[in-house]
């Protein structure tokens, strides 16, 4: 029992590490959160915490404290966190309703059929999945690459920074 306590009281601090982590890349003025390589925030030093994003319960947590904390979020960079699935994402779009604009470069997102997990976004406009070698390896060039998105997401005006829609 003594285990489970002391277990439990540091999942409290991870969390609190995570929130304040969070807050300090939160910019209010403009709705935006920047997740961005966020294993490696400075905040995570000396605190014997690693919340690397690719690992399942990190991210619930993270999509939870979004959840409770910043729902209005307009624009998320999930960037440079080593990503190899969205299946998380489909919670995401239930919480953060007014989300428009999400990075998810540099990641290790290999199938385009894990943008079926934002297909619940319907305000997303402006999406970012480039540097994702094993998906961009399945396409002939760029062009190929975002065909196939738009499917996916017809709502998107932007894939990698080209406009898609006028």
């Amino acid at each position: 029992m003594l285990v489970v306590k002391i277990l439990f009281l540091h999942f409290l601090i991870v969390l609190d590490v995570i929130k304040q982590v969070m807050g300090n890349r939160y910019r209010a003025e403009v709705k935006a959160l920047d997740l961005k390589s966020f294993h490696m925030d400075k905040g995570f030093i000396g605190e014997s915490v690693y919340a690397p994003l690719n690992r399942s319960v990190v991210l619930k947590e993270v999509i939870q404290i979004i959840k409770k904390e910043i729902p209005n979020v307009e624009a998320i960079d999930f960037s440079s966190n080593r990503l190899p699935t969205l299946n998380q994402f489909s919670s995401l779009s239930e919480h953060a309703t007014h989300l428009r604009i999400l990075y998810l470069s540099d990641n290790r997102i290999a199938n385009i059929a894990e943008l079926k997990a934002l297909k619940q976004m319907k305000g997303l406009k402006v999406l970012k999945i480039d540097k994702n070698v094993a998906l961009e390896k399945r396409f002939n060039g760029e062009i190929d690459l975002i065909h196939s998105v738009q499917k996916i997401l017809q709502t998107l005006q932007s894939i990698n920074d080209n406009n898609i829609r006028s």
